[in-house]
């Protein structure tokens, strides 16, 4: 008798667990309201990036059948050193 009243008491708590649980209805209802947080706008458009460091070339010249070179800095717009035979 002792499993019967077990079985019994089991078969008690599943239905009301389940009839509990089957009696809540959600309902799921789209938003009309703007998200709490604004969106993140890109800055990135609008900065200007400068190098980490110089950006520095040569140039080169031609007088008289001869050629010749100069450093210049492309980031400081300045030339570096004298003209030099190549």
């Amino acid at each position: 008798m002792k499993k019967t009243g077990k079985k019994l008491l089991a078969a008690i708590v599943v239905s009301l667990n389940l009839a509990a649980l089957g009696s809540e209805v959600v309902y799921a209802e789209p938003s009309t309201q703007q998200p709490a947080v604004p969106p993140v706008l890109s800055t990135y458009d609008t900065q200007s990036y400068s190098p980490l460091s110089d950006i520095i070339g040569w140039r080169y010249k031609s007088v008289d059948g001869h050629v010749y070179r100069r450093q210049y800095n492309y980031s400081k717009e300045k030339w570096i050193g004298d003209w030099e035979a190549c």
